[in-house]
């Protein structure tokens, strides 16, 4: 789970400083799962679909949830078998849509339990760098987790991810970015500062990307605006299927 789940210290940092005030921010909560035996990925897709019905009359704020399933990776980093990824708007929208989980959603609860129990639940947030063009829609998530370097600011680590960002959309790689920052119920021992978020509709449009990449020297252009590694060290990206399992739409 070290590889996933964040350290809720860098969110207090994001919050207090208000760096990202003038972005698009959401909310978001994860719960890490594996599935019941006997039990697989229609299974969980079986009483999402309960749920999505649920959602729509039980919650009175706006929630969208994503059914995520490891391709690219390592099962000794990601001992889950998929994770659940709900997004809100904002903080409080979220812990409304918690409260109104824990207070009518028990039945539902033990059906999610029967198939596919969860082995942690945390918060996160997450700031929109370049938008995903079919954001709500099934997608591909690359994730690498970067741990800050002493002495680099929020501020730095926000305008070099914008400038990444902003040199991906100009060089016509599709896809949308995003940074993703820790949060409550993350583990105690991590020292995953943010995740860098590439998102793809289709296996080929992230290998059209990569070959972009090659065509602009990559190497040499992230090199002039992050440095030598400057600001972060990162691992290796990782590849994950986002599928839209519903929610509650915004009014």
């Amino acid at each position: 789970m070290r590889k996933f789940v964040l350290g809720c210290s860098a969110a207090l940092a994001f919050i207090t400083q208000g760096a990202f005030a003038d972005h698009h921010v959401k909310s978001m909560e994860m719960f890490a799962c594996n599935y019941a035996d006997g039990k697989g990925r229609q299974d969980v897709l079986n009483v999402a679909a309960e749920w999505d019905k649920w959602a729509d009359s039980n919650f009175s704020e706006p929630y969208r949830a994503y059914m995520m399933t490891p391709l690219f990776f390592t099962k000794s980093d990601f001992p889950m078998d998929w994770i659940w990824l709900g997004v809100s708007d904002s903080p409080s929208q979220m812990g409304t849509v918690n409260d109104e989980w824990l207070a009518k959603g028990d039945k539902l609860q033990a059906k999610f339990d029967k198939v596919s129990p969860c082995m942690s639940h945390n918060y996160m947030g997450s700031m929109e760098l370049r938008p995903y063009p079919q954001l709500g829609e099934a997608g591909y998530v690359q994730v690498r987790s970067c741990t800050m370097k002493p002495g680099v600011s929020w501020g730095q680590v926000r305008r070099t991810n914008m400038e990444i960002a902003e040199w991906m959309e100009e060089k016509g790689v599709p896809g949308g970015n995003y940074l993703w920052w820790p949060g409550t119920g993350s583990a105690i021992k991590s020292d995953i500062d943010f995740y860098n978020v590439w998102i793809t509709q289709s296996l080929a449009e992230r290998g059209e990307g990569l070959q972009i990449f090659g065509a602009n020297d990559w190497g040499d252009e992230s090199y002039h605006i992050a440095g030598d590694d400057s600001i972060a060290e990162c691992d290796g990206w990782r590849i994950w299927h986002a599928q839209p399992v519903g929610g509650k739409a915004a009014e």
